[in-house]
């Protein structure tokens, strides 16, 4: 009989183990897979910092798998190494669709991070007046996450602030885009086209904020101007009207409405509007000037008319003491009344400041935007 050995207890055991192993190593292959030769290449060249290698590897295998997640991901952070943002926005959100909840929740916080640095070292730039570094940086946290509306908005700002009125409309308008009723990037459209006398188009963004809201008085004295310009009067007093009735006693818009009046030659309609509006402001010069003006302008003033009238010119005259035409008014009404000597003082004042000021007298408010008078 042959002698057989048997095996050792030991023996038996160690034996028993890896059979266990192999078994349990064979049932997680099953149920996770391995991952391809190509992404784990790539994963060693990007912990050597080898991108070119990562790259090419990553092509293969987004070729042979093109709804792998770790791929898509692991190209995304060598397109973001090569500043490749629009890339690597693609591959991230590529990871995000395809990937577990574990691989949506990091990628949304990469590309999280990456558009908060950009966005915020922007403003820093736009803060200290280096308004090409910030377009630039503001450019790329649009790249990276394009539906936020923010960095959108400030590169409007950096362009209008270095006067690149159409860039400034444009990157507005992709606000508008994304937020179709957003009223003041609306406004703002408005405005930069009526400073840039583009009045047909100033009417079509300020038209739909006036509708939303009457009272907003710079909107639609800009909007009122619009259609002086165009030659479309009855709408811009419509539009005055209206506005009015909504709001009283709102200066702006009962300034346009009176002088569009003045414009007109129509006096006796302007003069309501004036005596309410310094009412309701009682330091515009300009409004004071014109209803002295009306009191004054009948073919035969009596004293009367002269007398109501020079309440109005003395104080334009406190208000805008470098006004010659309002001087001018004064010397015509002294003399009218009487008072030769003040007259004469009136007019030499007025001659003066007409002499210094090349015939133009000062505006009386500083140029707005928009500049509604």
């Amino acid at each position: 009989m042959t002698n057989q050995r048997r095996p050792t207890p030991g023996a038996t055991h160690f034996r028993r183990r890896a059979i266990a192993s192999l078994a349990l190593l064979a049932v997680i292959f099953l149920a996770v897979g391995c991952a391809p030769p190509e992404i784990t290449s790539a994963r060693l060249y990007i912990r050597n910092k080898d991108w070119p290698s990562a790259r090419a590897s990553l092509e293969q295998a987004l070729q042979q798998y093109p709804d792998n997640a770790e791929a898509h991901k692991l190209m995304a952070d060598v397109e973001l190494q090569a500043r490749n943002w629009e890339a690597a926005r693609d591959h991230y959100r590529a990871a995000e669709r395809l990937g577990t909840p574990q691989m949506k929740q990091q990628v949304e916080q990469i590309m999280e991070g990456q558009w908060v640095q950009q966005y915020n070292i922007a403003v820093s730039m736009l803060n200290r007046g280096d308004h090409q570094r910030a377009i630039e940086l503001f450019e790329i946290a649009t790249k990276l996450i394009p539906e936020r509306t923010p960095a959108w908005n400030n590169m409007a700002i950096c362009y209008a602030q270095i006067d690149s009125i159409d860039m400034a409309i444009a990157m507005y308008n992709q606000v508008l885009v994304l937020e179709p009723d957003n009223r003041d990037v609306r406004k703002n459209i408005g405005f930069m086209y009526f400073n840039n006398q583009e009045y047909e188009k100033a009417v079509e963004y300020l038209q739909v904020v006036a509708d939303e809201d009457i009272s907003d008085g710079s909107v639609v004295s800009a909007l009122g101007v619009c259609y002086v310009q165009l030659e479309r009067k009855q709408e811009a007093l419509a539009l005055y009207e209206r506005a009015i009735e909504a709001d009283p006693d709102n200066v702006e818009v009962l300034f346009n409405l009176a002088f569009l009046y003045v414009q007109e030659g129509n006096d006796e309609l302007a003069l309501p509007y004036l005596l309410r509006l310094i009412e309701a402001d009682p330091f515009d010069g300009e409004a004071m000037q014109q209803i002295g003006f009306i009191y004054m302008n009948v073919d035969e003033p009596t004293q009367e008319d002269l007398d109501r009238a020079f309440p109005y010119l003395l104080k334009a005259s406190e208000l805008n003491p470098n006004n010659f035409i309002t001087w001018r008014f004064l010397g015509m009404y002294y003399i009218r009344s009487g008072d030769l000597e003040k007259g004469r003082e009136a007019m030499n004042r007025a001659d003066q400041l007409e002499e210094l000021q090349g015939g133009d007298p000062p505006p009386t408010t500083p140029p707005t935007i928009p500049p509604v008078r």
